[in-house]
């Protein structure tokens, strides 16, 4: 009896031993073999590796795996490519915007110089073009047209007068001009003074480049320019003694400025601080300019007096001449 006993309790003690070296092994080291459908024998908590296969399957999974991220590469570098052309067609279908640019300066050849005899307009070809080196007379006598070029050692002198610069000398008249005329309830309005040689280019191409494209012939496109807007080196506005002044009602440079008030009383009074009304109507052929009803020049009071007695159209070009016949023009030879 005590030898069953003792036999069931070995029985016992060996089967408890083999139930945890079983359970030991399957819970850590056992991978289960598929069974004829396809599952498990034993389910187990812990996630195992996944059964071995073959080297072929291997490579054929690694070759399938390398051509979809190869072709996941090609997709993202393609992506921009396509997005390209949307980006761009925005910029193609936006109105593009002018933007002013400054006035080509031609060649030299279209502005003429004393010694040359191309590129002249005809109203210089009726008399002999001067360029004068010196000049020693009174300054605000100096003849400034399409026939005499600025000197070349001429220098100027100026001071600011409304966001413009005239003469030091003929500064104190433009001033009390001015003043007279906003107390009598007038608007006059200075559009433009001094300009340097440079600028006037700028300018005289700017309209000769217009003419040409009207269909004008090169000679009269140079004609009809320089008649509107003196040829470089020929304007009085390189001195300092000239002002365009306009109403500040009508800042339009056509004829209709002679009908405003502000021209009316310059043209009654402006002899009074010594300017003069530059280009009058009906002589383009002796100053070489068309009427200009705004342009006014300083040549000092009392020459302004006296050529104001001469009559409303009398040219500072006449007065030159008269002050050349009298001995009362003192300019160097080279003139």
């Amino acid at each position: 009896m005590i030898k069953r006993v003792i036999c069931g309790i070995c029985a016992i003690l060996l089967a408890g031993t083999m139930f945890s070296c079983t359970k030991n092994t399957v819970s850590e080291n056992y991978i289960p073999m598929p069974t004829p459908g396809g599952g498990s024998t034993v389910a187990t908590d812990k996630k195992e590796p996944k059964p071995s296969v073959s080297a072929d399957v291997n490579e054929e999974k690694t070759e399938e795996v390398k051509k979809e991220e190869s072709e996941n590469i090609e997709i993202k570098e393609e992506a921009p490519k396509q997005e390209e052309p949307t980006k761009e067609e925005p910029k193609k279908e936006e109105p593009v915007k002018e933007i002013p640019q400054p006035p080509i300066v031609e060649e030299p050849k279209t502005v003429p110089s004393a010694n040359q005899q191309d590129g002249l307009t005809t109203i210089q070809r009726e008399k002999p073009i001067n360029k004068p080196e010196t000049y020693t007379g009174d300054k605000y006598l100096l003849l400034v047209n399409p026939w005499n070029y600025l000197p070349a050692d001429f220098k100027r002198n100026t001071r600011a007068i409304e966001g413009h610069y005239i003469d030091v000398g003929a500064h104190a008249d433009i001033v009390q001009m001015l003043a007279d005329m906003r107390k009598a309830g007038l608007s006059p309005y200075i559009c433009s003074s001094t300009r340097t040689i440079e600028y006037q280019e700028n300018l005289f191409n700017k309209r000769l480049k217009k003419n040409r494209e009207a269909g004008l012939s090169e000679q009269e496109a140079l004609d009809e320019t320089a008649k509107w807007t003196a040829i470089p080196g020929t304007s009085e506005h390189h001195t300092g003694y000239a002002l365009d002044i306009v109403s500040a009602k009508n800042t339009v440079l056509n004829e209709s400025q002679e009908n405003t008030p502000e021209q009316k009383w310059l043209m009654a009074h402006c002899h009074e601080y010594g300017f003069i009304l530059r280009y009058p109507k009906g002589k383009t052929d002796v100053t070489g300019i068309y009427y200009e009803p705004w342009h006014y020049r300083y040549v000092g009071k009392e020459a302004a007096a006296e050529m104001h007695e001469k009559g409303a159209d009398y040219t500072f070009e006449e007065y030159v001449e008269f002050l050349k016949a009298n001995g009362r023009y003192n300019k160097s030879s080279s003139n």
